[in-house]
């Protein structure tokens, strides 16, 4: 490993620079820039970095510590899957162009040998300084950074969340033409800038999400009409044509629900290729400012957007790369990958999309922490290997239909209906009883495709080590299936309202099977141990949880879902 000496950061940089008693280097004349979170946020972080043992970038450590939204920002592990599934060399020269408290810089320090990391803030360098310093190969530097000159190039300049701030802290006719030609300007002929930044145009924001910057509603929609000088994002096809002068190559990819805490990075060749919006559809959006109150059902939307082929125009946030395809510095190797890493230790998951040579495309997915072969939980995971089944889930061709104000009921679960044949032609008779293989047991509606016809049970990672009956299973897809739809907005009443337990109950009963109390007890004992082992919860809280949303105790069931929610960010 090349440690960055003092030598060696002075021997690169023209400026006069200083080593402050932090350990961070400052130019000598102090500039800094009024930049923060807010002292609370910042002196919460520095307490939390002075206390833990494990600041990497995959802590499981600091998300003990997350309690807001700029504490889970700062302290997720997730910050770093945005660049975890790309291929580096590690000898690369790197600059980081905003390191803001040290996250993504941690990610860099572990991934590259050489990293040098600007940021505007002193109060925020220090903790970048904090978050790395066990990292003697990173170094932090103070300052504005259009204010540096540097003698040497770079290979790779890194430049996540900040490029929307150029038009606040840099003072030229366009800002942003500027940095662009300041970082083009720095590269060599083989470099890369990857980019990261929302879309003015995010498919959250016309459903009513806040603007992640200025807060107002429909901000960037219309323009950025409320604040002159803020921060601000472009639509594709603008940061595009801004790019394109000063890079010969400008690659797309797609992180969800958004570049800051993304379960996955999907690049746009995977959108050329088949139709994403199902997968899509599984990631819900956020807004970071206020309660989420979507004016319409963004995953029936993206379905339309995707047949359109207007997917990456109306992505939440884009990551770019920019450079020479060719470099040897960085490369994209997949179609996509996906996350589960918001899960207890053995359950956690990698997923990569691949195709190969023949130009067929396969979802592979590996479990990263493989619980002991001897292992007798009732519950495991596997690691599989699919053909990508093109078409749409059972769960979004029956929530499509529960919008309509006409429809008949027989119409409605049509598909579910083929779901239940399909289970049918996999279960088998004991005791009087339909049983299935505890290897379905999540074969719910999300995870049955309809192609031509035809159900697929994909995604099938999940076993039980008991058989399952029939009509238990039947329970546990209609209890996912309500509680996927109970934040979408103009579901029929019947749907929508009442206990769930007897809205399942409905369901069932239209599709011919009537449920009995020991079909819900077996759910409850199953459902409950599968939340304990998969998410960490205790068995008597998951158990609680269930019993009220299946009993819909009101407003003690509304409260309990809040902290589930909750305790799922700071797990994550």
């Amino acid at each position: 490993m090349l440690f960055l000496t003092g030598v060696f950061v002075k021997r690169i940089i023209n400026n006069e620079i200083t080593l402050d008693p932090s350990g961070v280097w400052r130019l000598s004349d102090g500039q800094n820039i009024q930049y923060s979170d807010g002292q609370v946020h910042e002196r919460y972080l520095e307490k939390v970095f002075s206390k833990v043992t494990d600041v990497s970038s995959s802590s499981s450590e600091l998300k003990q510590y997350i309690r807001d939204w700029p504490s889970e920002y700062h302290l997720s592990h997730r910050r770093s899957q945005l660049l975890n599934g790309f291929t580096y060399n590690r000898q690369a020269r790197v600059l980081e162009v905003g390191c803001g408290c040290g996250a993504i810089t941690r990610f860099l320090g572990e991934t590259f040998d050489q990293v040098i990391s600007i940021e505007g803030s002193f109060t925020r360098a220090k903790l970048a300084r904090r978050r790395t310093a066990d990292l003697e190969n990173v170094s932090i530097l103070s300052a504005p950074f259009q204010e540096i000159s540097f003698n040497e190039k770079f290979d790779l300049i890194f430049c996540i969340g900040v490029f929307e701030y150029s038009n606040t802290f840099v003072n030229a006719e366009d800002p942003y033409d500027n940095i662009l030609q300041y970082f083009r300007s720095l590269l060599n002929k083989e470099g890369v800038l990857l980019l990261a930044i929302e879309n003015q145009f995010g498919l959250k924001y016309f459903s009513s999400c806040s603007e992640d910057h200025s807060q107002f509603m429909f901000d960037g929609i219309e323009d950025y009409p409320h604040l002159k000088d803020g921060a601000r994002t472009f639509g594709y096809h603008e940061i595009k044509s801004r790019l394109q002068p000063y890079f010969s190559d400008v690659l797309f990819y797609f992180p969800y629900p958004d570049y800051k805490i993304p379960d996955c990075v999907l690049s746009e060749q995977l959108f050329s290729r088949v139709d994403a919006s199902e997968l899509i559809s599984r990631i819900e959006s956020r807004d970071y400012l206020k309660e989420k109150n979507p004016l319409f059902n963004e995953s029936l939307a993206n379905k339309a957007l995707a047949r359109n082929n207007m997917l990456p125009f109306f992505a939440n946030s884009f990551l770019i790369m920019a450079g020479s395809n060719s470099s040897k510095f960085v490369h994209f190797n997949q179609l996509g990958i996906l996350y589960g890493t918001d899960r207890s230790h053995n359950f956690q998951t990698l997923t990569h999309i691949i195709e190969d040579n023949g130009k067929k495309i396969f979802v592979e997915k590996r479990v990263i922490h493989p619980a002991p072969s001897n292992s007798r939980e009732a519950l495991s995971i596997c690691s599989l290997k699919d053909p990508w089944r093109q078409g749409e889930s059972v769960h979004s061709l029956v929530a499509r239909k529960i919008l309509h104000r006409r429809y008949e009921k027989i119409d409605v679960f049509y598909e579910a209906g083929q779901w239940l044949d399909y289970i049918h032609t996999q279960s088998s008779m004991e005791n009087g009883i339909l049983i299935v293989d505890g290897k379905f047991i999540d074969c719910i509606w999300q995870n049955v495709i309809i192609s031509n016809g035809v159900c697929y049970y994909i995604d099938a990672e999940l076993i039980w080590h008991k058989p399952i009956p029939v009509s238990v299973l039947l329970v546990r897809t209609i209890y996912h299936f309500l509680e996927g739809i109970q934040s979408m907005t103009g579901v029929e009443p019947i749907f929508a309202r009442g206990r769930r337990v007897s809205r399942i109950r409905r369901i069932a009963a239209t599709l011919g099977i009537k449920l009995s109390n020991n079909d819900f007890k077996q759910f409850l004992h199953i459902e409950a141990g599968i939340e304990k082992l998969v998410h960490g919860y205790s068995e008597k809280k998951a158990h609680f949880y269930i019993r009220n949303q299946l009993m819909g105790f009101g407003v003690y069931s509304y409260l309990l879902n809040i902290k589930r929610k909750m305790l799922r960010v700071i797990k994550s």
